[in-house]
């Protein structure tokens, strides 16, 4: 089987809610370890089955800033994943509506018809909406898994923890989309 999985990064693959809300700080080096430990392990979980893309929202410095404090994680996706910030991608072309970012980058940049399995797993609307259309485009072509918005520290925790068999369940059986709600 060919399979792509697409991963948000903000309260996808890091806790940012958390972050911004001051609940973790980067002084906190135990919570930035369990961080690192439970990303990087997703993440090399994930290579092993399919091809993985990070595609983000948010602007590359975000990113790099907090990937600095997951050396871990920051490596493998250095050497085996390919990031992409929407914004940085789309605010040279001047593109307005942001909420299209995820959806535009896919179809543009991602050979849909390629993979078996396309599992797309994000909290926001713009990972739905970019599942959603693409699926009314491709009938039925890519799987989504919504996980909480704006999720407590313990609830990323526990999302990431669970990822694994979420993602079992979609490369096994006919469910589409399912969600952490």
């Amino acid at each position: 089987m060919n399979n792509l999985i697409i991963y948000d990064f903000d309260d996808t693959l890091f806790p940012s809610f958390s972050y911004v809300m001051h609940m973790i700080d980067f002084n906190d080096v135990e919570a930035f370890n369990e961080i690192d430990n439970i990303m990087f392990e997703l993440l090399k979980y994930s290579l092993s089955i399919a091809e993985v893309i990070i595609i983000s929202d948010g602007d590359i410095g975000w990113l790099l800033e907090i990937l600095n404090h997951l050396p871990k994680s920051f490596k493998l996706i250095n050497d085996q994943i390919e990031i992409v910030s929407t914004v940085n991608y789309y605010s040279n072309l001047f593109r307005k509506n942001v909420n299209e970012y995820k959806l535009n980058y896919i179809l543009e940049n991602i050979n849909i018809g390629d993979y078996d399995n396309i599992i797309n797993i994000g909290d926001g609307k713009n990972e739905l909406f970019a599942s959603i259309s693409i699926n009314e485009m491709f009938e039925d072509k890519i799987k989504h898994i919504e996980l909480i918005y704006e999720s407590s520290y313990d609830e990323w925790k526990y999302q990431m923890l669970k990822m694994k068999e979420f993602i079992e369940i979609m490369l096994n059986t006919n469910e589409t989309f399912l969600t952490f709600n």
